[in-house]
């Protein structure tokens, strides 16, 4: 496929007598090698900017670690869209701030979005008990609810030990306390895995705290295998009028582990 980004006004793609700029990314599939450049364009997606449009504030956070890491990481983006009134964009501070350190726009697009990016360090066993804050910049006499992550520990060590023909568990420390705003969906999963082999368990809601793989499901050789938990947590927030500033997140945790066979009794 061959990929090309066009700009043009709203009367020019849908006979709107408004300036609002509409981008469009374009695909083309492409002929055979030795058959010349791409040809018949599909328009595959569009994004419009529209004159009068309700502020909004997104946050993505992503807790990662994985065996061998000293640090769990939080990587965090965000973004806040002031929005048109009558046309014309609304003003908007520049800076937001995350567990009590500011942080600077970078960059501001020609709508007056604010992207924002940064990266936090935690103990991982202890990173349910270090919420962080998200508070947004207000958008003229508006002002967004902030939004509080938090992530889950866990009580065992780097590396999970196991006995084949017994069951494989992980013990969890939960938050006391979920996402704020409460979010709109949790779900979470537990896997193990090993080549050409997966084993996993699913829910909505927080996962409990210990979380259990029963032996009749492992494997009874005592091959590598490693054992995962992913966590996810969103909220979406309707605009009601033009005159909101909504707010929303995206959470997603990731843990892995090795699993360390050991004989029955000596784990």
């Amino acid at each position: 496929m061959c990929y090309d980004t066009l700009s043009a006004t709203g009367r020019e793609v849908a006979g709107i007598d408004r300036p609002w700029k509409v981008r469009l990314l374009l695909a083309t599939a492409a002929l055979p090698v030795g058959l010349g450049a791409c040809s018949e364009v599909e328009i595959m997606d569009t994004a419009v900017v529209v004159a009068d449009a309700p502020a909004e504030f997104r946050a993505i956070a992503s807790l990662r670690w994985h065996a061998g890491d000293s640090l769990a990481r939080w990587e965090i983006g965000a973004y806040v869209a002031p929005g048109w009134n009558d046309e014309v964009p609304r003003q908007a501070g520049d800076t937001l701030w995350i567990g009590g350190q500011p942080l600077a726009a970078s960059p501001i697009d020609e709508t007056g979005q604010r992207n924002y990016r940064t990266t936090i360090y935690t103990e991982p066993q202890t990173a349910h008990e270090r919420p962080i804050t998200i508070v947004p910049p207000d958008v003229e006499d508006m002002a967004a609810t902030p939004v509080t992550i938090i992530g889950v520990g866990w009580m065992a060590a780097d590396t999970v030990r196991w006995a084949p023909a017994t069951d494989l568990s992980i013990s969890l420390e939960l938050p006391p306390e979920g996402p704020e705003p409460e979010p709109s969906s949790v779900n979470w999963s537990f896997r193990v895995s090993r080549a050409y082999m997966s084993i996993s368990i699913s829910d909505e809601g927080l996962p409990p705290s210990n979380l259990t793989i029963p032996a009749s499901l492992l494997p009874d050789s005592g091959e590598p295998l490693r054992a995962a938990l992913s966590l996810r947590m969103y909220r979406y927030e309707d605009p009601t009028g033009i005159s909101d500033y909504v707010t929303g997140y995206t959470v997603a945790v990731q843990l892995e582990w090795p699993v360390r066979i050991c004989e029955p009794g000596a784990c």
